[in-house]
């Protein structure tokens, strides 16, 4: 992966010290034993463009018209190898993703409680899928 924009945006601010673990090296160290295969099945994911993404109940993006039935296909096999789901729900490209936690209830209950975020700097350390780094 290329980490290299968000590099460049981290720059010298606040979170300058992050730089050292966006480095190629270091996320090839981890030591989780699935990282490899995880790596290896998002970077295998078709590139579908799209100009929908919805932060609804469910997190949509995508069409299912944005693709033929083939890269739908493709996507839904591919996304399945990364079971299990544990945030969510996610809709991609007409594609259902449950999942063992349902987020959007958690972030119901939270979303009132925290101050407006734009123009902030946000760390979500531990954010698995990234279900509520899209959020905020």
């Amino acid at each position: 992966m290329d980490y290299s924009a968000l590099s460049e945006h981290i720059g010298s601010g606040p979170l300058a010290a992050l730089q050292p673990y966006l480095q190629e090296d270091f996320l090839t160290t981890l030591r989780h034993g699935d990282f490899p295969r995880w790596r290896r099945l998002i970077s295998d994911l078709p590139v579908i463009p799209t100009d929908r993404v919805e932060l609804g109940e469910v997190i949509r993006i995508g069409r299912e018209t944005d693709c033929d039935p083939q890269t739908r296909g493709l996507l839904e096999q591919q996304l399945r190898q990364l079971i299990p789901w544990r945030k969510g729900p996610f809709n991609l490209y007409g594609i259902h993703i449950d999942s063992e936690w349902q987020s959007q209830l958690k972030w119901d209950r939270l979303k009132h409680h925290i101050k407006p975020l734009g123009g902030k700097t946000v760390l979500d350390v531990g954010s698995g899928n990234g279900y509520f780094s899209l959020r905020m």
